[in-house]
């Protein structure tokens, strides 16, 4: 639990920076990195750091009833964040844009790679999970049912 709260913290600390990056850019007038996904970036990175703030530390109980509405919706816009996030650098720097030239744009990019990467193995394990569901016509879930109720 405490590494996991350590995790949460740094990633949010992160994500903070994200946020504080892209909004000086519109502040020091760098014309040529306002885009639309700066604008989306900057808002789902918002959402979900007040979406983890509530999960982990404010009120996971509360955020555990509505989890099943919750998550699908924040994979979506997770997905859509990543591929915005290495687009959005990627045109940064084709454009060779100087006043976006930052530390912090690395951290996003580097960010972005790792949680496409992460969205990646929870897509594959999806599928090996329902490769065994498959295979096991579900008498694997009512065995860890019994194991569980013991």
């Amino acid at each position: 639990m405490i590494v996991a709260g350590l995790i949460s913290l740094t990633l949010s600390v992160l994500y903070i920076l994200n946020i504080s990056y892209l909004y000086s850019l519109e502040q020091k007038g760098c014309e040529c990195a306002m885009d639309y996904r700066r604008v989306y970036i900057m808002a789902f990175t918002a959402v979900f750091l007040v979406y983890s703030l509530l999960l982990n530390w404010i009120a996971p109980k509360i955020i555990i009833n509505y989890i099943h509405y919750i998550l699908p919706v924040m994979m979506v816009g997770g997905i859509v964040n990543v591929i915005f996030t290495l687009q959005y650098v990627a045109k940064l720097k084709v454009t060779e844009c100087k006043c976006s030239e930052s530390v912090y744009r690395d951290i996003m990019e580097t960010l972005a790679i790792i949680n496409a990467v992460t969205y990646g193995i929870v897509f594959l394990m999806a599928l090996a999970s329902i490769e065994v569901l498959s295979r096991t016509g579900g008498s694997i879930l009512s065995k860890v049912s019994r194991v569980k109720s013991r």
